[in-house]
């Protein structure tokens, strides 16, 4: 995949899930890291590990983009859509 296209997928990522991302996260202590909010079980989009690692396709694309944008990005994971869409309010 060319760079022009993984940042095309990103994007097209981000506007199917608005709330991906969050700057903020009353769980944060890392400070400069941006939060991206999960559900636990969202095939082939996210995923846990067996080590409780996030992985899945949409976490590949975030972290090509984090790395061509130089940011960096920690996930955090709750149980289903509910909780993850109030935590973004939030």
């Amino acid at each position: 995949m060319k760079p022009k296209t993984g940042v095309i997928v990103a994007f097209l990522l981000l506007l199917m899930f608005p709330g991906l991302l969050s700057s903020q996260s009353s769980k944060s202590s890392d400070t400069g890291a941006l939060v991206a909010l999960m559900p636990d079980n969202f095939p082939p989009q996210f995923l846990l590990d067996k080590q409780g690692r996030a992985t899945g396709f949409a976490v590949d694309v975030m972290n090509r983009v984090a790395e061509i944008a130089d940011v960096n990005i920690r996930y955090e994971s709750l149980p289903n859509w509910p909780e993850t869409m109030e935590a973004l309010r939030q």
